[in-house]
């Protein structure tokens, strides 16, 4: 896997993973410039192992030689990172909203992430394997 400067740092996702997603667009909201790796499920283990993450999910965040693993903390750091930058832009409306905010957040990846992520494996899978494995494996 290539260095990663502090400049530039390099986001691996999934291709279909809406936990990716929701880091990979507010990284593109808040105007952070990132690499983009794709990585296939199940060698993305060797790969997170390789970037010394704490643990195998994605999305990862590499900012220096620092993981940052999962989307609430990727968002986290991105906000962080937009303030500290004199960013105008926020992902919660209001600091007041914040909290109602990242429990909404978590609430969708616990109860509605899990079922989509479910019904995508165990649907979608079986029943349109053509059109599903060469997302897996790109």
């Amino acid at each position: 896997m290539a260095e990663n400067d502090e400049a530039t740092p390099t986001l691996y996702v999934f291709a279909v993973s809406h936990y990716c997603e929701k880091a990979r667009w507010a990284l593109d909201y808040l105007g952070i410039d990132y690499g983009l790796r794709h990585l296939s499920p199940g060698p993305h283990v060797e790969a997170t192992r390789e970037l010394r993450a704490p643990g195998s999910s994605l999305p990862l965040l590499i900012v220096g030689e620092s993981p940052v693993q999962g989307s609430g903390a990727i968002l986290d750091w991105a906000e962080s990172r937009s303030a500290a930058a004199g960013g105008a832009k926020r992902l919660s409306p209001e600091p007041g909203l914040a909290a109602e905010c990242s429990a909404l957040e978590r609430r969708l990846d616990v109860v509605a992430g899990v079922h989509a992520r479910r019904y995508y494996y165990s649907e979608a899978l079986v029943e349109h394997p053509e059109t599903v494995l060469p997302i897996f494996l790109s």
